[in-house]
């Protein structure tokens, strides 16, 4: 892996270098940052009045920026609230905002001014800290036709594939909105109607039996359906999947939740295998909710966990085999691979957005940091590295 471009503090003796330099003091400690499919990154940020930066007063920020031109940042949101959780949708237009107080911020550039942002709708789950955020799934999903690769016409490229929406409105429209996961699993879903100035909110619980949530992770499935996987953070804990699907009545918005199987992870199981607490709960994918990877860690490294969700037959003795017809099949987790980390601490993020590829053509690979600041890549299927050098960056990676 080779390092294309950096951008870092250098002596203030220019505005780029003197704007590089403000936002690295203005950076806080818990900072979130999301780069969208046009090229936009989006960080938070937090502390006082920035020259440069438009802050005016201390607090939590967050800003964007062109990837073509980093050192180009303007201010978002400015607030005395937290943000945890930052995405954004699949046109990279829009960004939603999670705050520890439980307000969810649905922002919007008007005419793609990526200087110019106002708050196009904003629900609050009063007494709630939001730990996850994802739209709802518009029904269109983009893959890589193999067989046209070598075609002068994108068009021929790029083909669209059926991808039942996560709402649909009368008539069969796919429905705009976001869902919002609390810390105590309670699910806040917002429904836009037209413009996105009216909108239908509800809260859902997610189980009967309401328990702490510190990591979670949303993707959807074949059938829109949007699968949330929550850790509580300690290795021996289960990590519960729950399956959300969505549906509109003439009067109000209804979701049904299904419980899934969970999975249990193999350093929990192991007394001697010095995982102390869950670190990183991340599908691998937003449009396939059938990979899941789990990264927990120690004092002397972490270990991360790749699980598939599969079907597997259920055995019935020779009794019962007469009376049953076909082999019945459950779902269940299957733990694909396992790769320890040989890192002072654990790992913390990985790549999850890519675009699907029809044809026999290599799935990418996955991309995982450490806290150390290394970055290494790893084989989609066995978790095998791909290379043997690691990537370091200075400074410590945030999450």
């Amino acid at each position: 892996m080779d390092l294309i471009y950096s951008v870092g503090t250098t002596p203030i003796s220019s505005r780029k270098s003197k704007n590089a330099a403000n936002v690295e003091r203005a950076l806080g400690a818990e900072n979130l940052c999301q780069i969208s499919s046009g090229n936009v990154i989006a960080f938070s940020a937090s502390g006082g009045p920035e020259e440069g930066l438009n802050v005016a007063a201390r607090g939590y920020h967050v800003f964007v920026a062109d990837l073509n031109t980093p050192w180009d940042i303007h201010l978002v949101w400015s607030g005395s609230s937290p943000v945890t959780c930052l995405e954004w949708d699949a046109a990279g237009t829009r960004l939603l905002l999670g705050h520890a107080d439980g307000l969810l911020q649905l922002l919007q550039s008007p005419a793609h001014v990526i200087n110019s942002w106002h708050c196009l709708h904003s629900v609050r789950a009063d007494n709630e800290h939001i730990v996850q955020a994802i739209f709802f799934h518009n029904g269109k999903k983009i893959s890589i036709a193999s067989e046209k690769k070598d075609s002068f016409l994108y068009n021929d490229k790029f083909q669209n594939t059926l991808f039942c929406p996560t709402l649909r409105h009368f008539g069969g429209r796919p429905t705009d909105g976001f869902i919002g996961l609390t810390s105590s699993g309670l699910l806040a879903v917002c429904a836009l109607n037209g413009n996105g100035s009216e909108a239908t909110f509800k809260k859902f619980e997610l189980s009967k039996r309401r328990s702490f949530v510190k990591f979670a992770s949303m993707a959807y499935s074949k059938n829109g359906d949007v699968l949330v996987a929550c850790s509580a953070g300690l290795p021996d804990a289960p990590v519960t999947c729950h399956q959300v699907s969505l549906r509109q009545t003439l009067s109000e918005l209804c979701a049904d939740v299904q419980q899934l199987p969970s999975v249990y992870l193999d350093c929990g199981a192991q007394a001697d295998s010095g995982m102390q607490a869950v670190a990183c709960v991340r599908h691998l994918h937003k449009e396939d909710a059938s990979q899941l990877l789990v990264a927990a860690a120690g004092d002397g490294g972490g270990v991360l966990e790749l699980w598939q969700l599969g079907e597997v037959p259920v055995s019935f003795g020779q009794i019962f085999k007469h009376f049953s017809g076909s082999e019945p099949r459950v779902q269940t987790w299957l733990k694909s691979a396992v790769l320890p980390v040989a890192a002072d601490r654990s790992p913390l993020w990985t790549r999850r957005g890519c675009v699907c590829r029809t044809g026999g053509l290599p799935a990418p690979p996955i991309v995982a940091t450490t806290a150390d600041g290394g970055i290494v890549s790893l084989h989609r299927d066995t978790m095998a590295q791909v290379s043997d050098n690691v990537t370091r960056v200075s400074g410590t990676v945030k999450q």
